[in-house]
């Protein structure tokens, strides 16, 4: 008898022992885990903020004009090679051996961070003249406002006319360039191969210090119409300022200039031409450039 119920005891033991050994085993649910974090886009985000706190400091006194320009364009140096280190890994992660498989859509949190970086080149004087540009554009109606854009695109988001007014107001009356990226942007999900929009994306997307990315942009909208006058200007004026390439710049702003004579850029043409000539050392005046003599 004494047997048994050793032999019980034991067998109930074991039994309890290989039940808390499996139960982890039984569950019906795996914990999730968090993602690791990103290196590269927690270095991005503090460099934004290192921006927008440079600015600060420079508007309340706090460093002075030159030390505030140093550390500026270390900051957007840094900047920028974050912005192409993100932009590799994910052409090598679609390029991947998964490439087969339906492309991942890509997250709009690089555009806003495009649309971001624009912003505050934009605010600190990044491209000045480009900026004169814009505003030298003329025969606009300002009697729409900017509320009646809104409404529009409110209710016809799909609609991209809409869409591309609203970006314009906010880029050449307002100056709000990451409003207006985000408008460019919407046109071009829904038609990608509208000029315009693809002309004023890569515009924006030169001035966040990307000239190559904004030049393919400019290139592709000249694939689908060669005398589409912003595409040219932004073309030109993205290989004379943002990849040094004079003599590439005036085959484009002379071709701006000989489609569109009276256009709304043809003054800031003409400057560029004149300014590309000096660099490669030729004297030729440009035809209907203003003059030292000019008022």
């Amino acid at each position: 008898m004494n047997a048994v119920v050793v032999i019980g005891a034991i067998a109930a033991m074991f039994a309890v022992v290989l039940f808390g050994a499996m139960a982890p085993y039984r569950k019906a649910t795996v914990p999730s885990f968090e993602p690791p974090p990103d290196p590269l886009e927690d270095r991005r985000l503090a460099l934004l903020v290192s921006m927008k706190d440079l600015q600060t400091a420079r508007d309340t006194g706090a460093i002075d004009a030159d030390e505030y320009l140093r550390l500026r364009d270390d900051t957007e140096t840094r900047m920028a090679k974050v912005l192409r280190a993100i932009d590799e890994r994910r052409r090598r992660e679609e390029a991947g051996p998964a490439a087969a498989a339906p492309r991942p859509r890509r997250s709009p949190t690089r555009y806003v961070a495009i649309a971001m970086v624009a912003a505050i080149a934009l605010s600190v004087g990044l491209v000045p003249s480009l900026l004169r540009s814009l505003h030298d554009r003329t025969g606009d109606d300002l009697t729409i406002s900017l509320a009646t854009f809104q409404a529009r695109v409110r209710h016809n988001p799909h609609d991209v006319a809409a869409r591309l007014d609203l970006g314009h107001y906010y880029l050449d009356h307002l100056g709000q360039f990451g409003d207006a990226f985000k408008q460019f942007t919407a046109a071009l999900a829904i038609q990608p191969d509208n000029v315009d929009a693809l002309a004023s994306y890569g515009l924006l997307i030169y001035l966040s210090g990307r000239p190559l990315r904004g030049l393919h942009a400019e290139e592709k909208a000249l694939s689908i119409d060669p005398t589409y006058g912003d595409a040219l200007f932004y073309k030109g004026t993205i290989l004379l300022k943002g990849l040094d390439q004079p003599r590439q710049a005036i085959a484009a702003l002379q071709a701006y200039l000989g489609g569109n004579p009276t256009g709304s850029y043809g003054d800031s043409a003409r400057r560029e031409i004149a300014a590309a000539k000096a660099q490669l050392g030729d004297a030729t005046p440009t035809p209907g450039a203003p003059t030292s003599g000019s008022p």
